[in-house]
């Protein structure tokens, strides 16, 4: 092979890894970082309410890394532009308990947030209500650390989505 033909694989292998490199920070974390976070059925309903083919920015962990929330951030503002399902969402820590804000894009386009509150922490009980939402914006949406996002335009639901939540467990 001639040095013009090694130099042009070369590029070529460069360019494959640069590729999969920015596909890597585009969805961080996927769906390992669903796993051990809020409540057990966590990365069910949110993959139950997003569908399979959804674009999977991962959940924020109270002890991620470094950079963990800019890349989480960056991938959920591609997902929200895209038109595609989406899910993504942050851990925290308030002033007295855990929990979980998280973000979801079902197929048909409507958007839901699922908001998780471990009052157990308190001798309480845990409460997970779910909304359906108008908008979405990226800017703090709680005080708790993480905070990247904020819905808008939520109505709380009856008890139906519980009902389809429950019903896809039992089904298991």
């Amino acid at each position: 092979m001639n040095r013009a033909a090694t130099t042009r694989c070369l590029l070529a292998g460069l360019a494959v890894c640069m590729f999969a490199a920015c596909a890597t920070l585009r969805q961080p974390l996927g769906s390992a970082s669903w796993d051990g976070a809020c409540y057990d059925g966590l990365r069910g309903d949110v993959g139950f309410l997003s569908g399979p083919d959804a674009y999977d920015c991962g959940l924020l962990h109270l002890d991620a890394r470094d950079g963990a929330q800019t890349q989480i951030a960056a991938c959920a503002r591609d997902a929200v532009a895209s038109g595609r399902p989406y899910r993504f969402g942050y851990q925290s820590l308030g002033t007295d308990t855990l929990y979980c804000d998280v973000a979801v894009r079902a197929p048909d386009g409507q958007l839901w947030t699922l908001y998780f509150d471990d009052e157990g922490t308190l001798g309480g009980h845990a409460v997970l209500s779910v909304r359906r939402c108008k908008d979405l914006r990226f800017e703090r949406g709680t005080i708790g650390k993480g905070s990247f996002f904020a819905s808008g335009g939520c109505a709380d639901q009856d008890h139906s989505m519980f009902d389809v939540l429950a019903a896809r467990r039992a089904a298991k």
